[in-house]
């Protein structure tokens, strides 16, 4: 599921094993209970509204299913301005934001800051490999936390 018509032609044409559907994954248009599973990956800090992605995947997912994702949260700063990070979807602290999905009806199971090993080595790898450093220094400033979460809709 994408928003993007383009890159789910692309996904289509060169992974034809797997099935694409251009799609809001703030208001997914199937019916209840119909995923066992789902995964976001760097997408929901990306939504107008993370808090309709949860509610619309709670919706979709079957009892004891489970959201998997992970997600950033992003200070507001040049880098990383309203073009990438809605005001809307914007989350200041991991209180809040654990909060967010306990209010959706999630148990979250596991919900963990990444950031040292996910986004912090990225940086590093853009101001070290890549000589990026204003960048990557911008960017490493940029992120409060960087989290794993697995979600479960309860039985």
């Amino acid at each position: 599921m994408n928003i993007s018509p383009m890159q789910v032609t692309y996904a289509r044409k060169h992974y034809p094993i797997a099935t694409y559907q251009v799609m809001d994954a703030t208001d997914i248009t199937l019916p209840e209970e119909h995923f066992d599973q789902i995964i976001s990956i760097e997408a929901a800090c990306h939504f107008y509204s993370r808090t309709a992605f949860l509610k619309s995947a709670y919706r979709t997912l079957k009892t004891g299913g489970s959201l998997i994702l992970t997600d950033i949260l992003f200070q507001q700063n040049k880098w990383n301005d309203y073009w990438l990070i809605p005001n809307t979807s914007r989350i200041i602290n991991l209180f809040d934001y654990q909060k967010m999905f306990e209010q959706v009806g999630f148990i979250v199971n596991v919900m963990e800051d990444i950031t040292e090993i996910n986004w912090v080595s990225f940086c590093n790898y853009l101001c070290d490999i890549c000589e990026m450093r204003e960048l990557a220094k911008n960017l490493k400033d940029s992120v409060i936390a960087y989290i794993s979460v697995c979600l479960c809709k309860p039985e």
